[in-house]
């Protein structure tokens, strides 16, 4: 009979995990040694000495020496290792057969360093004691060997099985036994291990937890469901088989039934603070944030004061609360744990503190995070977690130097993390220290030899850590060039953790590009056959963006189908499924979609403000229903309170429809949401700048970067704005430089300010500019095409056309290339350049999408006009309009031609519908049609039609000059040199007439 109470033993291998702990003996018959029995509860065999101080147990003992017990409480008590041992020894002298006293004093012998004599105290407990009575000797001598000699895995086997000779009932012996089959690769032995262990000892719970664990790793899910149920059937008050059943039930895609489990567990354990956290995340889920906050609340409730509530469940709350934007109350609950005196341990403080600086960091308040993170330190100088933090920080500021030095310090203090080299990985990745990056991503893709006795949740992690490490190692080959070592290491990810859909899709990406569409579907294929449920729907959302993106719409709507039917609450898949249909033309039925998303929202408790934004998009400018645009930003806001962006569309809406003060009203709420959120800062400077208002479109430039100093794009915006507005173009060259400091990979921040040189004359400035932007994204058309304007400034349009042509072949789909090259051809002698140019439109407009697209038909059509073949011009544009009828610019051309032909009511009838389709941008459409009038000799009604114009849009120097021009022609000099004064503030980038070719084309900014 084994001296080891069923329920517990030597090694505690809850979840497989492997560590020594203080061993139960049970009662044994004919043993009249006292030290043989001990209650069956953890802890009771100290009561009768409970009260008493270490100096009288010594002398109670030494009166009473073959009190067993009494020599393990004296010893779990003494602090130093020559204490405890002395103590052992001397209880050892009357109760030599005592194996509870042999495998303490053995473990004693261990934790201080010393293996040898450890390993003899073990040997000679097996001598001394009686068989049944040494399962935990062998066990603990066994692990010793494996730790000590890692090549000797035949002795440690010989001892695992010896001990279960002994004792064939004792569960640890099985669950060390299987998990060391498995370490070295063979999991069939593991499997039979289980199986016996679990027909010997039936009761263990931790043979369950183990073959769970197990089975969950190879990918078993629904066998390892079956033995987590068994571990929280035998041992209900345990909380760690609890959490893995229920996180087993999430894996497979069950939320509903981890629900129930975790309520359940509370039941059995209501003290366990973790259980209530989990069963909060699951809840927040499938019934929203407010019924999490009353599970988690409840602790505190029921402690009375927040002070003395779990840690665990503060930080839960503070998380909740900071997701659902509440900022201030989850700094009051990190404030608590972050204050809590002495007796709560540093461990709490630490993680109250990580937590809060993480917040600050969201939130734009990087000074905030530095300071709280120093506190962090101070209090525990060798926290990784912290360091790691601190690192991560000074990354976001690019001060590289001092991320090294803070990675450094968290590695020393804490080397095997896998995640603190991930981490820095990456860190030197955004350094372009690629070789180095590489080097650390290596160290963080290896695997541990012990990795498989970690318990379930911490094993998943690890695994993704390597993954991901592989992933960023993909990255870099791909960086340099490399392919085929990028697609071996995209295979390898995939590999160490099959259950990663980013690895999945990293592989799809590669093989599009090596082997095409076939080969990218064969892998989204295998990749749904190996990861769990609850993965596929983000599986088939990405294969249906695949095949959007490659032209197939009737694919891709089968995917976005069945990632819906897998679940539905993954509201990304309804927005891309909306998406599609717009794109495809089917408006009415992209709104269905979005109003059965939204419905879906409502049901499931969700938040999803950018379901309303895209939503609201679509119906503001595809659709045309700007009542309906505004009900649905309403509606989302009233389900977000406070989510800015929803306020920045909103105010976009308003901006095109001409109402400023609305627009306005709009982004500023929106900034005061969100005060760190640069682009919100941006949208509201763009809108004075529309107005005229420059120095109050500079103050809101000046105070969205004081808010958010490492927005590149802000930066970019402003020096925008100084080039073409201000004129100031040394204030917008420091501008761009800043830009390019902040964020050196920015590509669009280069490109603009080669637009900038390039509008100045310094052609071989813009050049330099525009090629590094085009080395930093090779895969923008932009950059390619803005060259190609350049050259053709130049003269040399054999390079223009090369340029023209790359834009295409990067991106077949780019409309101003497509343009730009017809508008070349356009101009060669002789009518052939005319078929050429046609030729190309013609191929365009069965490419390129016309809502997209639209000026390749407004060229195709005046080039037809100049070439005399008006109805034809005129077809095209009534094509055009169908299937973009908010395009004020296809309403101006079409007005311009009927003019031409002396047809002045129908231009009148276009003009309108024009200015009507798209107020925002109806200040040329008003210009055109106001010098029509003009020259029909109607002076009031194209005065009126001028002042329309610089109403919508201020600054547009087109309606001022004409309308200085009218004014000039009437004799009204004072007034039209005013006119012209408040024109020259403003560039003149095109008269806004659209009669001819030469207006159609771009600089490509």
């Amino acid at each position: 009979m084994s001296f080891l109470n069923s329920s517990s033993t030597a090694w505690d291998l809850r979840g497989g995990r492997q560590r020594p702990l203080i061993v139960r003996y049970s009662s044994m018959k004919g043993d009249p040694s006292p030290g043989n029995s001990l209650p069956k509860r953890r802890g009771d065999y100290s009561k009768p000495w409970r009260d008493r101080k270490l100096p009288e147990l010594w002398a109670i003992a030494r009166e009473t020496p073959n009190e067993g017990k009494l020599w393990v409480e004296i010893a779990k008590r003494e602090i130093s290792t020559a204490s405890k041992r002395e103590a052992l020894q001397s209880g050892l002298e009357y109760n030599e057969r005592n194996a509870y006293l042999w495998h303490m004093l053995g473990m004693v012998y261990w934790r201080e360093g010393s293996p040898g004599k450890a390993d003899a105290v073990f040997a000679e407990a097996i001598c001394k004691c009686e068989p049944g009575s040494r399962a935990a000797i062998f066990q603990a001598k066994a692990l010793l060997l494996k730790e000590t000699s890692r090549s000797n895995s035949e002795k440690v086997i010989s001892l695992l099985e010896e001990g279960l000779t002994d004792d064939d009932r004792h569960g640890p012996l099985y669950v060390a036994l299987a998990n060391h089959y498995e370490e070295i690769g063979k999991n069939d032995l593991a499997h039979k291990t289980f199986e016996k262990g679990a027909r010997k000892a039936s009761k263990h719970a931790a043979v369950w937890r183990a073959w769970g664990n197990f089975e969950q790793k190879r990918g078993h899910l629904h066998e390892a469901r079956s033995k987590w149920e068994r571990a929280t059937q035998i041992s209900p008050h345990e909380p760690r088989s609890w959490l893995n059943y229920a996180e087993l039930e999430r894996q497979i895609g069950s939320d509903t039934n981890a629900c129930s489990i975790l309520r359940e567990a509370l039941k059995r354990n209501p003290s366990s603070s973790e259980i209530r956290v989990m069963l909060a995340k699951v809840v927040e889920n499938l019934e929203g944030p407010a019924e999490a906050r009353l599970i988690l609340q409840a602790e505190i409730q029921s402690s009375d004061r927040a002070d003395n509530t779990s840690g665990l469940v503060l930080r839960a709350l503070g998380s909740l609360e900071a997701r659902e934007g509440n900022v201030g109350k989850a700094r009051e609950y990190y404030s608590i744990l972050a204050d809590r005196p002495a007796r709560f341990g540093d461990a709490e403080i630490i993680k109250a503190l990580h937590a809060w600086a993480l917040l600050e960091v969201k939130q734009g308040n990087s000074k905030e995070a530095g300071l709280i993170l120093g506190r962090a330190t101070s209090i525990s100088p060798r926290d990784a977690g912290i360091w790691r933090a601190i690192a991560e920080l000074e990354t976001r500021q690019r001060n590289f130097n001092q991320a090294r030095d803070a990675f450094q310090r968290a590695v020393s203090a804490q080397p095997s993390d896998p995640r603190l080299w991930l981490a820095w990985g990456r860190m030197e990745m955004s350094a372009q220290a690629d070789s180095r990056a590489c080097e650390l991503l290596e160290k963080a893709s290896q695997s541990s030899v012990r990795e498989h006795t970690l318990p379930m949740r911490q094993y998943r992690e690890v695994k993704r850590v390597q993954c991901d490490a592989l992933r960023e190692m993909a990255a870099l080959a791909m960086r340099a060039g490399d392919f085929k070592l990028c697609q071996e290491r995209c295979i390898s990810a995939t590999k160490k953790d099959p259950s990663n859909a980013h690895a999945w899709r990293d592989l799809a990406d590669v093989s599009m590009k090596d082997a095409g569409l076939g080969a990218m579907r064969a892998v989204y294929d295998k990749a749904l056959r190996s990861v769990p449920q609850s993965t596929q729907p983000k599986l088939y959302h990405w294969l249906g963006l695949e095949e959007r993106r490659c032209g197939d719409p009737n694919r891709a709507r089968e995917a976005f189908e069945k990632a819906i039917a897998a679940d539905e609450s993954y509201i990304s898949t309804w927005t891309s499924w909306a998406l599609l249909e717009k794109e495809t033309g089917n408006l009415e039925e992209s709104c269905t979609i979005f109003e059965r998303a939204a419905d879906v929202a409502s049901r499931r408790n969700l938040r999803v403000p950018f379901l309303f934004m895209t939503w609201g998009r679509v119906l503001d400018r595809e659709v045309g229903d700007i009542d309906r645009a505004r009900g649905v930003y309403r509606e989302g806001l009233d389900q977000n309170q406070g989510f800015s962006p929803l306020y920045q569309a909103w105010g976009q809406l308003e901006e095109r429809q001409g109402d400023i003060s609305s627009a306005r009203e709009l982004y500023c709420k929106a900034y005061e949401a969100d005060p760190h959120n640069g682009s919100l800062w941006q949208s509201a400077a763009l809108l004075e700048v529309q107005q005229r208002n420059l120095q109050t479109a500079r103050d809101l430039f000046e105070k969205g970067i004081s808010m958010d100093p490492k927005n590149a794009a802000l930066y970019v915006s402003y020096a925008v704005v100084e080039a073409r507005q201000g004129g100031i173009v040394g204030v917008a060259r420091d501008l761009f430089k800043k830009a390019t400091s902040v964020d050196p990979k920015f590509a669009l921040a280069w490109h603009a300010w080669g637009a900038a040189e390039f509008r100045e004359g310094n052609l071989d400035a813009a050049e330099r500019l525009y090629e590094q932007a085009g080395k930093l994204d090779e895969g923008d058309p932009v950059c390619w095409h803005a060259l190609g304007m350049l050259h053709r400034s130049r003269g040399d349009l054999d390079l223009a056309r090369d340029y023209f042509r790359k834009a295409l072949v990067v991106d077949g789909k780019h409309a101003l290339s497509y343009q730009s090259l017809a508008l070349l051809e356009a101009k060669e002698p002789q009518g052939l350049g005319f078929q050429t140019a046609r030729r190309i439109l013609r191929e365009a407009t069965t490419i390129v999408n016309v809502r997209d697209g639209w000026p390749v038909w407004q060229t195709w059509a005046v080039l037809e006009a100049d070439a005399g073949n008006m109805d034809e011009a005129q077809h095209i544009l009534q094509a055009a309009i169908e299937e973009v009828p908010n395009c004020a610019q296809l309403y101006q051309t079409y007005a311009v031609l009927k003019r031409d032909e002396s047809d002045y009511e129908e231009a009148r009838r276009l003009f309108d519908a024009g200015a009507r389709a798209s107020p925002k941008d109806s200040a040329p459409v008003y210009s055109a049609w106001g010098k029509m009038e003009e020259d029909c000799g109607y002076v009031e009604r194209a005065r009126e039609l001028y002042q329309k114009g610089i109403e919508v849009n201020p600054s547009n120097s087109v309606c001022w000059n004409l309308y200085a021009a009218l004014e000039a022609s009437e004799g009204n000099s004072d007034e039209a040199d005013r006119l012209k004064f408040v024109a020259s503030g403003f560039s003149d980038d095109s008269d806004g007439s659209g009669t001819s070719p030469s207006l159609l084309e771009t600089d490509g900014y």
